[in-house]
């Protein structure tokens, strides 16, 4: 049996163990036991605890009505942050729950980024017509997670851009595999410097090496939402989510949203120099990438119009220069 088969199989049957009433089951008892963590950080712990998640069915059909070919299902996280997480090839919220185990999830997370290696090449095959994006028949299902935050605060094609950035982890998948794995031995090398400090160095290398792999992760992923038409509507959802702070929210979220434009602007300025300080290319940095070839687009059609213009103006006085001249040319150049 082909190893993609086995892996997502194995997953599907251990999350179908985790029903729908353990889930509910689940949920009641962290009310009762947790309420302030259940209140305040209720969004963090469904990143822990996919099962307590909801299905967003409208949202669900608004990414079938713009992607087509792949398996949906967007689920609700109650995080107030502007954020979006998809599983690969999970099918349950049993699989997802599984997968966010850590250290077991990371391997999973893994095996079946391996496992998916080929099906990453026929995602890449997706080709974008009038804002749809079709995808050639695929059997990958996208179980998505999209935050209450990012729900009210981006409109309908930004939303959708997200979610192609998204699935554009799975499309360009090795930098991701190279990003779970390296984080591997992340812990390790950080215990070991701490017991011998000669091997602080070795902690702070692989520590560059993840960002320098995650930065690749991170705009192949952008990249591939712009090759599907939506370079523009990703740019401008991380305008919103890391350099507008919000008005509409409590004072605490609204904090947050001003910490993180404070961070993003710094990041600005020292990303031109120390990239490998960061995990993430800067804000500036991904919209300039993002939209370049439209600002390029954008001046042609510019340059177009002023030649025209121009063209409009000259041809009037190139014709009366013509009917003056065209009289005289056998005198001033005889045809012998």
């Amino acid at each position: 049996m082909n190893e993609q088969y086995i892996i997502q199989d194995s997953i599907d049957v251990w999350g179908n163990f985790l029903t729908e009433d353990v889930k509910k089951e689940s949920e009641e008892q962290m009310k009762k036991f947790f309420p302030s963590i259940w209140n305040s950080l209720k969004g963090n712990f469904q990143i822990l605890v996919p099962l307590t998640t909801t299905k967003l069915t409208k949202e669900t059909a608004i990414m079938k009505k713009y992607i087509k070919g792949l398996e949906f299902e967007v689920r609700l996280n109650h995080s107030p942050s502007r954020n979006a997480y998809t599983y690969p090839s999970v099918k349950t919220t049993g699989g997802a729950q599984l997968m966010s185990i850590p250290i077991f999830g990371a391997l999973m997370y893994t095996a079946a980024g391996l496992a998916y290696v080929g099906k990453s090449k026929l995602l890449q095959r997706a080709r974008s017509m009038d804002g749809i994006v079709m995808f050639p028949r695929s059997d990958l299902r996208v179980l998505a997670f999209e935050t209450k935050g990012l729900l009210t605060d981006l409109d309908e094609t930004e939303r959708v851009a997200v979610m192609l950035h998204e699935i554009g982890h799975w499309a360009k998948i090795n930098p991701v595999i190279g990003r779970v794995a390296i984080s591997l031995f992340d812990l390790p090398a950080r215990i070991a410097s701490e017991v011998i400090p000669a091997l602080a160095p070795l902690g702070f290398a692989i520590s560059i090496c993840f960002n320098l792999v995650s930065r690749s992760a991170e705009k192949q992923a952008d990249l591939f939402a712009k090759q599907m038409g939506y370079g523009n509507e990703l740019a401008s959802a991380l305008d919103r989510i890391l350099l507008r702070p919000r008005t509409d929210v409590s004072w605490f979220n609204s904090l947050g949203d001003w910490i993180t434009k404070i961070i993003m602007t710094i990041q600005n300025i020292f990303d031109q120099v120390f990239p490998f300080l960061y995990s993430y290319p800067s804000a500036e940095k991904r919209k300039t990438y993002l939209t370049q070839e439209q600002l390029h687009l954008e001046m042609q059609a510019v340059n177009e119009n002023i030649m025209n213009i121009t063209m409009k103006l000259l041809l009037p006085i190139c014709h009366k220069l013509d009917k003056k001249i065209a009289p005289n040319l056998k005198t001033m150049f005889p045809v012998k």
